[in-house]
């Protein structure tokens, strides 16, 4: 395998993803054990590795992990699946798992293990409702909707006191810490045309980024254009806007542009 992992060095080691890269062919030789099928390689060696890895072999189709669930935690906890948005329809979407055991099915390394597996995470535990709320980590893509309905313009949210920081370094994945729990990743919304006709635009910056984040900090939207630069997205489908989307890959500071607006005028 050490000629593939060459392979990797030499074409990606001076971008954003190698590590990424990396991490995912150590990935699949877990899943495969060691011996990684030959036609898998090829399409690797092809430079189709992030498209093939990512889609077809990290997040497994969200069936396979309910039956799985069922099977290996049926006789230990009492639970129900539900889904997040009725108007999703794909083999890799977010869900609800509902118990009155959420709290030890959360913390169950057995359970935590299973969903990490087959490329899903534990975004959110709502004691209120007794959810589970699980989502994959690369779901549909949306490089059709941001490149092709889109034209590469995305626009994304945070607070005035990063600015500084993302035109120094542009945008860098980070953790989810507001209302859930993500991996590593950027957030965009694909929407616009002209920003301040969106609908209820400023209820879905407050719910993105938090209203006391923004009268403490002040609100920084940025535009990105990525009509040059090719970067693979994919869709959020645990946000009720279609056109939420997310990358694992770091946006250079030379596409983004800074769009002065006034939360208090958006209505």
């Amino acid at each position: 395998m050490k000629d593939i992992k060459d392979f990797i060095f030499e074409r990606y080691y001076k971008t954003p993803i190698y590590h990424q890269y990396l991490e995912e062919y150590n990935l699949l030789e877990d899943l495969f054990n060691n011996e990684i099928p030959e036609e898998y390689l090829e399409i690797i060696k092809k430079g189709q590795f992030n498209d093939f890895i990512l889609e077809n072999l990290n997040t497994h189709d969200v069936n396979k992990l309910k039956n799985k669930i069922n099977k290996e935690f049926k006789d230990k906890y009492e639970f129900k699946f539900e889904d997040y948005l009725d108007n999703i329809q794909s083999d890799k979407k977010s869900f609800l798992m509902i118990s009155k055991d959420i709290q030890e099915i959360s913390n169950d390394n057995e359970f935590n293990n299973l969903i990490e597996f087959y490329g899903y995470y534990i975004s959110s535990v709502d004691k209120d409702y007794n959810a589970i709320f699980i989502c994959p980590k690369y779901s549909e893509y949306a490089n059709d909707l941001v490149y092709n309905e889109n034209h590469g313009i995305l626009y994304h949210f945070t607070t005035l006191n990063k600015e500084q920081s993302i035109f120094s370094k542009g945008l860098e994945v980070k953790e989810g810490n507001s209302y859930r729990k993500f991996p590593q990743r950027i957030y965009c919304y694909s929407e616009f045309k002209n920003l301040k006709n969106v609908k209820d635009i400023k209820k879905f910056i407050y719910k993105v980024i938090g209203e006391l984040n923004i009268r403490r900090y002040g609100l920084l939207v940025l535009k990105i254009d990525l009509s040059k630069h090719n970067v693979c997205f994919y869709k959020d489908d645990s946000m009720e806007e279609k056109n939420s989307v997310f990358t694992y890959t770091p946006i250079p500071k030379k596409l983004i542009e800074k769009v002065n607006i006034n939360i208090d005028d958006l209505n």
